[in-house]
């Protein structure tokens, strides 16, 4: 049985109208990391990954649906260069049992680096580590031949020396594919969650939710394949104005024009926006580019763009391995550099 794409409509709409909740951006949350991007693909793609159907392994943080049965023993390990000594990186791994479903468990976590501990006078004590944690295991089952559906139950811990926390969070997606026309289409909500343990008792924060929606499209008879996703369609205000832009107003320079309503639509409706773009050649070579609207707008200083919000990477497949490379540019000072490695398991034995 094929699932008709206005059923699936129906899906969505079912799924979307049961949600309610108030909206969180960065800096209003806790357990930020785990609004990073999970491994080298998603970060070359500037998180447009979310409506990506394909065996691999990466995805599933991004899109518990994108989890399926041929993933059975797939392996995969990320890493990633973040600013500064900051380091993340994730572990995860895939099993299908039959008439069951297709599990999958997986680590990830974000390490701060090394800080020297003081006392009052200045006398150096010793070290201390600051490092968070997401423990995750993955639920994925095929509804229809063209409909899957996924969770992911996360048990969080962060340990910033005397401050510990923990949590629980869950994402859920569903996926429709068409893969007679090359595309596929995902909605989930992400981090819909609660602190067991606050840093400070009582001071209960929130975790950083999120409701996205992803489309993938690849060309039938040219080596392309374009994503667009959007995120925070739970927050339409997301738009923030930044002292700086008037700390840098020279005195007796002629303000600005109030932009207009239209502007201001725009300016809201790009930030929730990621794109990218993956050129094919072959099956075992890729090359991937996205672009990150929100992320430009935050990071960007005037007069000096730069690349900010562009990423890129590669990745290609040699002897039983796919290797991958994602290079993501926050800011004309930093960008961050992501390692994966991923195998099947079975072609070993």
């Amino acid at each position: 049985m094929v699932l008709k794409p206005y059923i699936f409509l129906f899906f969505i709409w079912s799924f979307v109208s049961t949600l309610s909740v108030s909206a969180q951006i960065g800096g209003e949350s806790t357990y930020q990391f785990l609004t990073l991007p999970s491994s080298a693909r998603v970060a070359a793609l500037s998180n447009s990954s979310v409506g990506l159907w394909e065996q691999d392994l990466n995805l599933i943080l991004s899109n518990p649906s994108l989890l399926d049965s041929s993933m059975h023993h797939h392996l995969s390990l990320n890493y990633a260069d973040y600013i500064a000594d900051i380091n993340y990186g994730m572990f995860a791994y895939a099993y299908e049992f039959k008439n069951i479903g297709t599990f999958a468990v997986a680590i990830n976590y974000m390490h701060y680096g090394t800080f020297k501990e003081a006392d009052v006078v200045g006398e150096i004590l010793g070290n201390f580590y600051a490092s968070d944690y997401a423990f995750n295991l993955f639920y994925s089952k095929a509804l229809f031949p063209n409909l899957q559906v996924g969770a992911n139950l996360k048990f969080l811990y962060s340990d910033y020396y005397q401050f510990v926390s923990s949590g629980v969070a869950l994402d859920a997606g569903i996926t429709y594919h068409n893969d007679d026309k090359k595309q596929s289409f995902s909605m989930l909500m992400k981090n819909f969650g609660h602190q067991i343990k606050p840093y400070q008792e009582g001071h209960f924060e929130p975790l950083p939710f999120d409701i996205q929606m992803g489309f993938a499209q690849k060309l039938k008879h040219a080596p392309f394949r374009f994503l667009i996703a959007l995120h925070h369609l739970h927050n339409w205000s997301m738009a923030y104005d930044s002292p700086l832009d008037e700390q840098n107003t020279v005195v007796g320079e002629d303000e600005a024009p109030e932009p207009s309503t239209f502007d201001k639509i725009g300016n809201e409706m790009i930030r929730h926006l990621n794109v990218g773009t993956e050129i094919i050649p072959t099956k075992n070579f890729y090359l991937r580019i996205g672009y990150n609207f929100q992320r430009m707008k935050e990071m960007v200083i005037k007069d000096r763009f730069g690349m900010v919000g562009f990423s890129f990477g590669v990745g290609l497949r040699i002897y039983k391995f796919h290797i991958s490379y994602g290079r993501s540019i926050y800011h004309i000072a930093g960008a961050t550099n992501t390692f994966a490695i991923t195998s099947n398991l079975n072609d070993f034995f």
